[in-house]
């Protein structure tokens, strides 16, 4: 079973937001974290919050940062 998810926004074949909506449909207790190239975007993050995402990173950010969510994430969900 999935315990977490971590899904980048671009995907090559469709939006990682999109993609967000149906997984929490089909499972809306799972945690999902956005990671994204983009940077820090309050759109784009109250976006990803009203469809259920569990957490938001940044891909410039360092590898602590990540796990740290992860850790959060699990710890809160």
């Amino acid at each position: 079973p999935l315990n977490l998810i971590i899904l980048d926004v671009v995907l090559p074949d469709t939006d990682g937001l999109e993609l967000l909506g149906v997984i929490k449909a089909a499972q809306p207790d799972l945690p999902v974290i956005i990671m994204t190239g983009i940077g820090f975007d309050e759109e784009l993050l109250q976006e990803a919050r009203d469809k259920g995402a569990s957490g938001y990173v940044s891909k410039t950010l360092p590898l602590e940062q990540l796990l740290m969510e992860v850790h959060r994430t699990l710890r809160y969900s």
